[in-house]
């Protein structure tokens, strides 16, 4: 029994005459009419009901009809499925991103992803730079959405978001009043900042930064996460620079002022490995190369 027997008793089927049936399935009666019956021999059933007039199923064919229409929508799915993925329209991938990804960037590449490629599955992965490295060598993820950090063979690396960076300030302090600060105003401020054992990543970044400006923070309190930093500045325990697209928490008791080193960027690049990517992988590398961001 093959698949084309089984199109043909549907056809047969549903057009209750051998002739008409033959003509839609673009053959002649009589080889039709031949398959129906070596399908009825092998199956050792009779599944139709034959007049000079018309073909009618009879209750084993009813039977038999529910199951090869099944059969056939399955395989049929199977081979839109299969087409999917080699044109990379469907499969999975998954994603490491750092946390100040999710404010600006990646929503956008999200959108951009179910708009173009509804069908993809996405596993996303909140991480710090060094492990999402780490991640990307060992294959555990397909792309990374990272700060710059190490330079190593066997990975691409393309800057996606470049921004300025925000002073963060409690709402009463006196610089608030500035609509811009300059670095050296910022001498002898107390700083929540990111401790120095995340070593590559965001840290690293802004201390370069600031480094250019000739300012070195006076840290007084650590903390990993951006969110944790802004709470920590409401409550007045100190002052933070970080990247403006943090300014989109919105959260109560802290206020932002550019930096007035407009210079001094940081940026958010997209990593893959090197090799020959799946068709999926390329059109997600190109959806997410057309995206060029500058806040």
């Amino acid at each position: 029994m093959e698949l084309r027997h089984l199109r043909y008793f549907v056809t047969v089927a549903e057009e209750g005459h051998f002739r008409r049936a033959a003509e839609r399935l673009h053959m002649t009666q009589p080889p039709l009419s031949q398959q129906i019956r070596d399908l009825e021999a092998e199956l050792g059933v009779v599944l139709f009901e034959r007049t000079t007039r018309q073909v009618s199923l009879t209750p084993a064919g009813e039977a038999f009809l529910r199951q090869t229409r099944s059969i056939l929508a399955a395989v049929d799915q199977a081979a839109r499925e299969a087409q999917q993925i080699e044109r990379g329209e469907r499969g999975h991938l998954t994603l490491g991103f750092v946390g100040s990804a999710a404010y600006h960037l990646l929503p956008h590449l999200l959108r951009q992803l179910r708009s173009e490629l509804p069908d993809v599955r996405l596993t996303l992965l909140e991480r710090p730079t060094a492990s999402l490295v780490d991640d990307l060598i060992s294959g555990s993820i397909d792309l990374a959405l990272a700060r710059p950090g190490r330079n190593l063979p066997g990975l691409h690396r393309q800057s996606l978001l470049t921004e300025t960076l925000v002073v963060v300030l409690p709402a009463g302090h006196p610089l608030v009043q500035h609509d811009s600060i300059d670095p050296a105003e910022l001498a002898g401020e107390a700083f929540v900042h990111f401790p120095p054992q995340l070593g590559e990543g965001l840290y690293q970044q802004i201390d370069t930064a600031l480094a250019a400006t000739g300012l070195r923070p006076n840290v007084v309190q650590e903390a990993i996460q951006m969110p944790t930093i802004l709470g920590l500045v409401a409550s007045g325990l100190g002052i933070a620079v970080l990247p403006a697209s943090v300014a989109s928490l919105r959260l109560s008791g802290v206020v932002f002022r550019d930096l007035a080193a407009p210079d001094v960027r940081v940026s958010i690049d997209l990593l893959w490995r090197e090799g020959a990517p799946s068709t999926l992988l390329q059109r997600w590398l190109a959806i997410c190369q057309s995206t060029q961001v500058a806040i």
